[in-house]
């Protein structure tokens, strides 16, 4: 009977420290900012009274937007007129989120040269 109020005792020691480190963990997702910067610019070097056409205003603008959580552990941000790719990084390397959302699937080529795709 000792063995077994043992055994239980280190598999409530083991679950007690498992349950504190999750509630670390929470604390920590819910209470640490996030910070992120957004500066935006548009230009008008004629000083003109008109309005601006939307063509002309895409043209004239620029934006950046960025953000970081947890010392900038995870960090990333997205550009404009630059190539409008969002970038995200977890400890300095590109995210999954990143390489999944923002790098275009490569197509292979077959013997012939053509594009490889599905179903040929």
């Amino acid at each position: 009977m000792a063995a077994f109020l043992s055994v239980l005792s280190v598999i409530g020691h083991i679950l007690l420290i498992v349950l504190v480190v999750l509630a670390a963990v929470l604390l920590v997702i819910l209470f640490v900012p996030v910070r992120y910067r957004l500066n935006g610019r548009i230009t008008d070097p004629e000083n003109r009274d008109e309005p601006l056409n939307m063509e002309m205003l895409l043209q004239r603008t620029t934006a950046d937007f960025s953000f970081s959580w947890l010392i900038h552990l995870v960090r990333g941000g997205i550009s404009y007129p630059q190539k409008p790719n969002a970038k995200t990084e977890f400890y300095g390397k590109d995210s999954l989120v990143h390489r999944i959302w923002c790098t275009k699937p490569r197509r292979k080529e077959n013997g012939r040269g053509e594009n490889w795709k599905r179903g040929q």
